[in-house]
């Protein structure tokens, strides 16, 4: 599949409707699809875009392929790539985790359920227990758990022709709760995946480097700030294109004092 943009898809659905309708104005497809006739009409002069929830919520009614949604959302994150990494590096912004959130976390904590969620977007996925469980190496008894649950949070929603789609809108940086037991669980989890790489997968289709540097104590929440924005600007341009998705990787960094945790294992 080619390109696609918000305001060509919307543009030929307009066209099509008028076909089948004749008298089928721009007012009245607003209204179809839940958006402003003035917003609709600056989409569709390319003079603005909509945001995340609306390309997702148009993307429902008007039945357009995940994968469609995903890259119209992709484009959106694209866009506004390089102002976030400004805003980041001049306000303290944190996402707002909500307490039913953070319940959630808990009980999808182990790493193997996000993985589920973006092996969903994979071109050769098969909404099949045991195709989770090879691509993953997991036991079939952990996958249909594991999927339990993510369609009881309403993170996979199953439509009537058998397939999957991720509804999950979730995100791995957890500011708010960053020392809760359940994310330190998790982020240990992915730490020692890390290091199972290094011995099992190829240079070649791996990236683990390392920078030792000193630096004021005042920097950190700086630093933290921009290495957020880095991992959602990398992400948002490595899925800018049309190529299939054939792996789920995982993009681990980690930043703390080699002096400090000296100290502490010195008195141990």
């Amino acid at each position: 599949m080619g390109a696609v943009d918000i305001k060509t898809l919307l543009k030929d659905e307009l066209l099509q409707r008028r076909t089948a309708q004749g008298q089928y104005s721009v007012r009245q497809f607003a209204t179809d699809i839940s958006v402003s006739p003035a917003q609709l009409s600056k989409v569709l002069s390319g003079k603005s875009t909509l945001s995340e929830n609306k390309i997702f919520k148009i993307g429902r009614i008007l039945k357009w392929p995940a994968l469609t949604v995903q890259r119209l959302i992709i484009q959106v994150k694209n866009s506004s790539g390089n102002r976030q990494l400004t805003a980041l590096n001049k306000t303290n912004e944190k996402m707002v985790i909500t307490d039913i959130q953070k319940e959630s976390f808990k009980v999808i904590s182990d790493w193997y359920h996000f993985a589920i969620l973006e092996l969903m977007h994979l071109s050769d996925f098969s909404p099949k227990v045991d195709f989770i469980a090879n691509r993953l190496g997991l036991a079939e008894d952990v996958v249909a758990k594991a999927i339990d649950r993510l369609i009881q949070l309403k993170f996979i929603e199953i439509q009537s022709d058998g397939s999957w789609v991720d509804i999950s809108r979730f995100t791995t940086t957890l500011n708010s709760f960053d020392t809760d037991l359940a994310m330190r669980q998790y982020q240990i989890q992915l730490l020692n995946m890390a290091s199972r790489a290094v011995e099992n997968v190829d240079i070649n289709q791996r990236s683990q480097t390392a920078i030792t540097f000193a630096v004021s104590k005042k920097k950190i929440q700086e630093a933290k700030q921009k290495i957020i924005a880095f991992q959602r600007a990398l992400v948002t341009s490595l899925k800018a294109d049309a190529d299939p998705n054939d792996e789920v990787y995982q993009l681990t960094i980690s930043l703390f004092p080699l002096t400090t945790l000296a100290k502490v294992e010195k008195n141990d």
